[in-house]
């Protein structure tokens, strides 16, 4: 263990040696969610979402970091189907039947806007409960405008064993 920490010291030494301003704090935002608490995923580590559940409904907010954009300083396109994909997984898993969890069968995402506010938002709901797969629609907002809408169907599998 003495050998790894020691490691991370002189990876982070030679990170602040190289990097900019910007890009420190970046590294700084990405190292603070790293906090010791247990969390569903990695991704929620690095991409801290605030979801709620409320029925067939879903909302996901998190402040806009330099890790969510592009190279033209606009939120990524892969980060909004992160997010939409992520909303929509999770509000299906919340309301299956016990012993279910669902998976991604399908996603198709239409871009109506760029996204450059502080604050990205997304409601889900899941308009069709099948046995076998369920369909769900999200809007996701770059402050209060519309960026982003999404389909998906997700198939419901077995819960696998704990780990």
């Amino acid at each position: 263990m003495r050998e790894f920490k020691q490691s991370i010291d002189l990876q982070l030494k030679d990170i602040f040696e190289r990097n900019n301003p910007a890009e420190l704090a970046a590294v700084m935002t990405l190292l603070s969610q790293f906090d010791g608490r247990p969390k569903d995923t990695w991704l929620q580590k690095i991409y801290p979402f605030e979801m709620a559940f409320s029925g067939d409904t879903g909302t996901l907010k998190v402040s806009r970091t330099e890790l969510m954009d592009n190279s033209l300083g606009i939120l990524h396109g892969g980060i909004v189907m992160l997010m939409a994909d992520t909303l929509m997984g999770t509000l299906c898993n919340e309301v299956v039947p016990a012993g279910k969890r669902v998976v991604t069968h399908e996603m198709t995402t239409y871009f109506t806007k760029k996204g450059t506010g502080a604050v990205i938002s997304a409601r889900a709901d899941i308009i069709k409960k099948g046995s076998t797969t369920y369909l769900v629609t999200c809007q996701v907002f770059s402050d209060d405008d519309l960026i982003s809408f999404a389909t998906g169907s997700f198939f419901l599998i077995d819960l696998p064993p704990a780990r």
